[in-house]
């Protein structure tokens, strides 16, 4: 994957500063990995209805990677108490920018709000 966002980059003449991170369920599980493993990567990581590892979230933090994280209160596939322990670790880890929305109406499939309204992409482009 990061070779694809590399060729991307130099292909269409992007701007390195403001590559944004983003996936849903399995998606959300990559956005953790990467996120956590390449911080300096992204102007900000945006992760839907995934987990990932708390013990390794010290590099964003570190680096206050700007994190919106997106789960459903319903979610029967991933426990929304995932969500929870990344943005616990994260602040525990001295994070002061971590945003944690729970959409209590939803199960799963929270992307099909998140990614139709303006909110998450208007915040990306402020970063």
């Amino acid at each position: 994957l990061l070779g694809m966002v590399d060729a991307a980059l130099a292909g269409l003449n992007g701007d390195p500063d403001r590559v944004y991170l983003t996936g849903l369920s399995y998606g959300g599980y990559g956005t953790w990995h990467l996120a956590t493993t390449h911080p300096e990567r992204w102007a900000a990581v945006a992760p839907l209805c995934g987990g990932g590892n708390p013990a390794h979230v010290g590099p964003m933090a570190k680096m206050q990677l700007p994190t919106w994280i997106f789960h459903g209160g319903r979610d029967p596939v991933v426990k929304v108490e995932w969500s929870y322990s990344m943005a616990a670790a994260l602040e525990a880890a001295g994070h002061t920018g971590v945003r944690l929305t729970i959409h209590e109406d939803l199960g799963h499939d929270v992307w099909s709000r998140v990614y139709a309204g303006e909110d998450l992409y208007r915040w990306l482009l402020a970063q």
